[in-house]
């Protein structure tokens, strides 16, 4: 018997697949395993629980506004991220047309504690409503076995997800409590892990980890600041002798996950890729804008002329550098200052001045070895391609 389903095309089938398959649920994107409905021309795989999942709710997390089952994110950047665990979604999600508020299917369903409590998305807490107009279907009712008892947030932790792939890594990665916050750092955005993070399965001789955040970014992203061309997740830098990447946001250098467009060799911190558009600080009575390049025509500067300063470290602003300004007061900071308290102006003392102009001389010299170091890159892969390495 042949089923229909808003999210795909195709007729879908009534399948049981094995344990061990590498197949994910279009819906959840956990594992497919068990009875699922599947599209075999597209492999396509829907649990029953998210076929049968419910078109509308009315979530008690959000009660202005229904929440409607989209099939996919509606974003520019192709994710989104959940209002309940605050994770990234790629997959089916419960969303608000009003309010930019979604859940993932599994959040949706999870029982609502008394009192505040974090949720970790596990593939055993799921148990969506069902529609009543799938009601007429008749078929085994079993869950899968991935499915098992909703938590009933007691002392004993839910079980986590273990052995899931990510297109990154061969391993499978288990989800791992980290306490050893100064040994271990996240190898997707190089920072520094704690909590529940995805560690590789054979960490005994693969010392990979990523934070929950880094293992859910999206493949490919559309980003305003490269409208040319989409940027792609890489899991190392694309450059190969010098295992390094200069992020064209903050300026400094990365061997972990990029974002990357290989016709520009444009590159992106993970962390950059995802900053906030606008932002407010305590330092400034405006929200700041995100800007990618300097307001201003380059041409009426000379070089080396000091042309932009940080209004909280009063440090200069590389003019190629990505920064936070206010263009009704001419306010802006650096990447790093816009969270910072800026100091008193009586405290800004011919020291730090001195400490200015020693920067501003710095991040021209930087300048100029970034341009050099692409342009040898540059060179490179020219030679590379013409050999046809």
């Amino acid at each position: 018997m042949d089923f229909k389903h808003f999210s795909h095309p195709h007729n879908l089938s009534f399948h049981q697949i094995p344990q061990g398959t590498d197949a994910h649920c279009f819906g959840c994107n956990f594992p497919a395993v068990g009875t699922v409905f599947m599209c075999w021309q597209c492999q396509f795989f829907l649990h029953h629980q998210c076929f049968l999942a419910t078109r509308s709710l009315n979530h008690p997390t959000h009660p202005p506004h229904p929440l409607s089952l989209l099939p996919s994110p509606t974003y520019p950047c192709g994710s989104f991220f959940c209002n309940s665990c605050n994770l990234p979604g790629t997959a089916f999600s419960y969303s608000c047309a009003h309010c930019e508020f979604d859940l993932h299917l599994h959040c949706a369903s999870l029982p609502q504690p008394t009192t505040t409590t974090t949720h970790i998305p596990n593939q055993y807490a799921y148990t969506p409503q069902i529609s009543t107009t799938h009601q007429s279907l008749h078929i085994n009712n079993s869950p899968s076995p991935i499915m098992g008892p909703t938590p009933s947030h007691k002392k004993t932790p839910p079980p986590q997800p273990q052995g899931v792939k990510h297109f990154t890594h061969n391993h499978p990665l288990n989800l791992t409590d980290i306490r050893q916050v100064d040994l271990i750092t996240c190898s997707g955005c190089e920072k520094k892990l704690s909590g529940l993070v995805y560690s590789c399965s054979q960490s005994n001789n693969c010392k990979f980890y990523l934070h929950q955040q880094c293992f859910g970014l999206p493949p490919e992203i559309n980003h305003e600041s490269h409208p040319n061309h989409s940027l792609t997740l890489l899991c190392s830098p694309p450059y190969k002798q010098d295992n390094a990447f200069t992020c064209n946001a903050c300026l400094s250098n990365g061997s972990a996950f990029s974002y990357h467009c290989s016709a520009c060799n444009f590159d992106l911190h993970v962390d950059c890729a995802f900053l906030p558009e606008t932002v407010r600080n305590g330092n400034h009575n405006h929200p700041l804008t995100l800007f990618y390049s300097f307001p201003y025509n380059k041409t009426g500067y000379k070089e080396g002329e000091v042309i932009f300063g940080c209004d909280v470290c009063a440090k200069s602003v590389d003019i190629d550098y990505w920064f936070y300004y206010c263009t009704q007061c001419d306010y802006g900071t650096h990447l790093e200052c816009v969270n910072a308290k800026a100091p008193p102006k009586e405290e800004l003392s011919e020291d730090l001045l001195a400490a200015a102009l020693i920067e501003m001389q710095r991040l021209e010299l930087q300048s100029t070895l970034n341009a050099i170091n692409n342009a040898a890159r540059l060179n490179r892969l020219r030679v590379e391609a013409g050999a046809g390495i």
